[in-house]
């Protein structure tokens, strides 16, 4: 298990006897040499050699200039060693008046009548010495500051959000009735939406990811996603709460499909049973992608509440897609049991309505997205065939029903976005779905005739890509 917290925009550092440059939020084990490039604010790193560690009774560090021109914490000498530390003080002084006017100003960097230090008199010299050694203590401090920072425990930040969300299951209803979803402070976890949304960026990481689904988090996310976790024993309705619970649902989602995302060691964790946590005597037992059908299922089928906004709903459907996305890609059992629990037709179902239905009641972002996912879905079996071919067939046939081809045929005549998605679809879909000559390619020369037609904002060589694919599937057919 890491013993570091690492964000899902940086990654750890391993250094070696050279120098590594740092990213911004880069991550280092203890007990390594930082050096600061005082003129860009780059850090580097390298392993302590070990010259470098002997006799060294203290774990402090002080910050030395580089020959280079940065700075780098260095071991201390011991605290009986009353040696002087052998500064470069023309050095330290040429690297800090790179600094931008105000930071020398803040740190009250003295100046050089001649720009070298052999041109002060003695006792300038020695006043010259002192400020800067104090210059330097002070950036010594932010450098142990930095360090501090970029290090932390990460099991007890997985338990922690890992016992957030048993609390919030205990009794959700009092959770989602006190908490704030509306004024979140980015980076501050104070309630159950924040610390699954911390975990949405957290989980990104693999190492984290499987230090939390060792630690038991996978079946208290699973949970959250599910609409029963939502009520307590105390509660029967959750209905004046409907936003807080779809923002909570879909934000659920949206970890879940993060941390299994294109990571092969993952894939099972969408098929295995799990025992949801639940409030009261309430059990229920579901494998992840049986759990996401279920809920989008009810979310696209059931009546809208009084205080329900389509937006919420919206979101949570969204976010359920991305989910399922994750679990099915590249994931041939998890697709295998995607088909036996009727996936395809439930989504397919919801495709057309979403045709029928106003803009408003079915954006366009999911139609583009359901869309991709049933066009990945054959891409992906064509492309990558399996051990049984009877599997990959009843996959295919599943996806290119009637259902699925007349909403291909119909994105055609939606924005421009979809229409993309579509012509992408129909070149997957050709050899399956059976549509009318004239009327296919009747829509593909309508189609390129409004991508070629003026109005668009396109760059020339993108449009030009499009109207070459065009082209290209009106000679497939």
């Amino acid at each position: 298990m890491v013993s570091s917290y690492i964000p899902s925009w940086a990654k750890e550092i391993e250094a070696t006897a050279e120098w590594t440059l740092l990213g911004e939020n880069d991550t280092i084990d203890a007990g390594m040499h930082i050096r600061i490039d005082m003129t860009t604010g780059e850090k580097w790193v390298k392993l302590i050699s070990d010259d470098e560690s002997h006799d060294t009774k203290s774990s402090t560090q002080e910050v030395q200039v580089s020959t280079e021109g940065g700075m780098q914490l260095v071991p201390s000498q011991d605290s009986t060693d009353t040696t002087t530390i052998p500064y470069d003080f023309d050095m330290m002084h040429r690297t800090l008046s790179k600094l931008p006017e105000d930071e020398q100003e803040q740190l009250g960097l003295p100046s050089l009548p001649e720009g070298t230090v052999e041109s002060l008199s003695a006792n300038e010299r020695h006043e010259f010495e002192r400020t800067m050694t104090n210059i330097w203590e002070k950036r010594q401090a932010q450098l142990k500051a930095v360090m501090e920072e970029s290090v932390a425990d990460l099991p007890e930040i997985l338990k922690d959000r890992i016992a957030k969300i048993q609390e919030y299951i205990m009794d959700p209803v009092a959770h989602l009735e006190s908490a704030d979803f509306d004024n979140t402070v980015d980076g501050q976890v104070s309630h159950i939406l924040s610390v699954v949304q911390d975990l949405e960026y957290s989980l990104s990481d693999v190492d984290m990811a499987r230090d939390f689904f060792t630690m038991g988090g996978w079946n208290l996310l699973l949970s959250l996603i599910s609409e029963d976790v939502h009520t307590s024993p105390n509660a029967t309705s959750t209905h004046h709460l409907r936003d807080k619970v779809n923002m909570l649902q879909g934000h659920a989602a949206w970890a879940l499909g993060t941390s299994v995302k294109n990571v092969g060691e993952f894939y099972p964790f969408a098929t295995a049973k799990v025992h949801l946590v639940l409030s009261g005597e309430k059990n229920r037992v579901v494998s992840a992608i049986q759990l996401l059908l279920d809920e989008y299922d009810h979310a696209t089928t059931s009546e809208l509440e009084s205080d329900e906004s389509m937006q919420s709903r919206n979101f949570k459907c969204q976010k359920l897609i991305y989910a399922m996305g994750s679990l099915l890609r590249a994931n041939r059992a998890a697709q295998t049991q995607f088909v036996g629990y009727g996936g395809p037709m439930k989504l397919g179902v919801q495709l057309v309505k979403s045709f029928e239905q106003d803009e408003s009641m079915r954006p366009g972002k999911i139609k583009e997205s359901l869309l991709v996912l049933g066009n990945d879905l054959v891409s992906d079996v064509r492309l990558h065939p399996g051990k049984s071919e009877q599997v990959d067939d009843a996959i295919i046939q599943s996806l290119s029903t009637s259902i699925w081809c007349d909403s291909i045929f119909s994105a055609l005549k939606g924005d421009f976005r979809l229409q993309e998605k579509a012509l992408e679809a129909i070149r997957t879909f050709l050899p399956y779905c059976r549509w009318q000559a004239n009327d296919i390619t009747n829509a593909l020369y309508h189609l390129r005739s409004s991508w070629e037609g003026s109005g668009n904002e396109r760059d020339a060589d993108v449009q030009d890509e499009l109207l070459k694919l065009v082209d290209s599937t009106l000679a497939m057919l």
